[in-house]
C-alpha cells in the first residue's frame, strides 16, 4: 500500500517506466522470434526453393538426353549423331553438376536413399 502514499508526479514516473519496461521485453522478444523466422526462412529457401530447382534442372538434363537418344538412333546424317554424341555427353556432365549440388543440400535418409536410387538406374541406363 505504499503506492498509494506516493505523490502523483512519482506514481506517472514509475507508471511510464513500467509500461516502458513491458514494451522492451516484448520488443526483445519480437526481435529474436524475427532473427529464429528470418533462419527458419533460409532453411526453407536452401532445402526447399534450391532443392526443387536443383530437381527441375536434373529432369530437364534428362529429357534433353532422351532427345539427342533419338536423334543417334533415327538421324541419317553422320554430322547430327556427331552433334548429338556431343550434346548427350555436355547434358550429362551439366547433370552430374546438378546431382552433386543437389547432395550437399539433402538432410533426409529417405531422400538420400531416392537419389543413390537414382544414381545406381542412371548408370545403368
Amino acid at each position: 500500500m505504499a503506492f498509494k502514499n506516493l505523490k502523483i508526479g512519482t506514481k506517472l514516473i514509475s507508471a511510464f517506466i513500467a509500461v516502458a519496461l513491458i514494451a522492451a521485453i516484448i520488443g526483445i522478444i519480437g526481435f529474436t522470434q524475427v532473427n529464429k523466422l528470418d533462419e527458419i526462412g533460409d532453411q526453407n529457401y536452401k532445402h526447399g526453393v534450391v532443392g526443387q530447382v536443383l530437381l527441375g534442372d536434373i529432369t530437364e538434363a534428362i529429357y534433353h538426353i532422351r532427345v539427342d537418344i533419338l536423334s543417334v538412333i533415327i538421324s541419317p546424317s553422320i554430322r547430327i549423331v556427331e552433334n548429338s554424341l556431343k550434346s548427350i555427353e555436355e547434358q550429362n556432365l551439366e547433370m552430374l553438376k546438378f546431382i552433386k549440388d543437389y547432395e550437399k543440400l539433402i538432410t533426409d535418409s529417405e531422400e538420400k536413399s531416392f537419389l543413390e536410387k537414382f544414381k545406381s538406374s542412371y548408370k545403368n541406363y
